[in-house]
C-alpha cells in the first residue's frame, strides 16, 4: 500500500462506515488546512485517486464538511460519487458522474 500525498495539504477521506475505494479509485477531501477545525465556508476539494495510474482527479469543492465525517463522500455505484454541500445556506447532496463529469 502506498501513500497518497499532495504536498502542504491535508488529505483524508471520513468516516470509517464508509468504504472510499471503488475498483482502482480511492476517494479524497483536500484543503490547507492542517492544524485547525474549519472556519464557516472554508471549502474543501473533492477528488480521486487512480492506483493504477497513479494520478489524481479533483472534480468539486464542498463547505459542508468536517475532519471526523468529511462531507460523507461516498460511492452511490460504479460511477457516481454523492456527497453534501451548502448551496444558498441549505445543506443538499449532490451526484458527480465521473464518465460524464456532471454534477446536479
Amino acid at each position: 500500500m502506498r501513500n497518497f500525498k499532495i504536498k502542504n495539504n491535508s488529505v483524508f477521506f471520513g468516516y470509517y462506515d464508509l468504504n472510499p475505494v471503488k475498483e482502482n479509485k480511492h476517494l479524497f477531501h483536500q484543503t490547507e488546512i492542517t492544524d485547525r477545525l474549519p472556519r464557516h465556508n472554508e471549502q474543501a476539494k473533492l477528488g480521486y485517486f487512480n492506483w493504477h495510474s497513479f494520478e489524481h482527479t479533483t472534480f468539486a469543492k464542498t463547505s459542508a464538511w468536517n475532519w471526523q465525517q468529511g462531507s460523507r463522500l461516498q460511492w452511490l455505484n460504479d460511477q457516481t460519487i454523492i456527497y453534501n454541500d451548502i448551496v444558498n445556506n441549505n445543506l443538499i447532496g449532490k451526484r458527480y458522474n465521473i464518465n460524464t463529469g456532471q454534477t446536479d
